[in-house]
């Protein structure tokens, strides 16, 4: 059974980089994870470093991300204070710092759950299970605190 998940993670792994070198990097993709992910794959020698490498620039591309929208969140929590005073403003900067530190913990716990989970266990390719569950987690969570736009 092991043998026959890694061969599948495998198959899956070479589809994701045929279908990333046959798809335009255009970012309005919406499984493209950063910018310069696709380009990245296209340009990698698809050895674990290079993989690495393109997913860490997804990572960092996302967790910068993150800390704006983070920032932008407390932004407009303060906004509260114009309509509804200044309670209901620091009501929502509470709740949003409750709720970014719950998802830091569900991060941090994520990230060491992954390499038991990773059907390459072991293997070279569970670094590299790990590091893409940990973009995708942060991509969602970047995307899910962005406030709404004011513009």
């Amino acid at each position: 059974m092991g043998q026959f998940l890694a061969w599948k993670k495998g198959l899956a792994l070479a589809a994701l980089l045929v279908s990333a070198s046959l798809t335009a990097p255009a970012w309005a993709e919406e499984d493209e994870l950063s910018p310069t992910y696709t380009q990245c794959m296209i340009n990698s020698d698809g050895s674990t470093g290079s993989i690495m490498a393109c997913l860490q620039e997804a990572y960092d591309y996302w967790d910068a991300e993150l800390n704006a929208n983070y920032k932008a969140a407390q932004n407009y929590c303060n906004l509260y204070k114009e309509d509804e005073g200044a309670e209901a403003a620091q009501d929502c900067l509470n709740k949003l710092k409750t709720a970014q530190r719950n998802w830091l913990k569900y991060r941090d716990g994520m990230a060491k759950v992954s390499s038991f989970t990773s059907a390459n266990r072991g293997g070279s390719m569970e670094s590299i299970d790990v590091l893409y569950n940990q973009v995708l987690i942060v991509r969602a969570q970047a995307l899910l605190i962005a406030p709404p736009s004011l513009e």
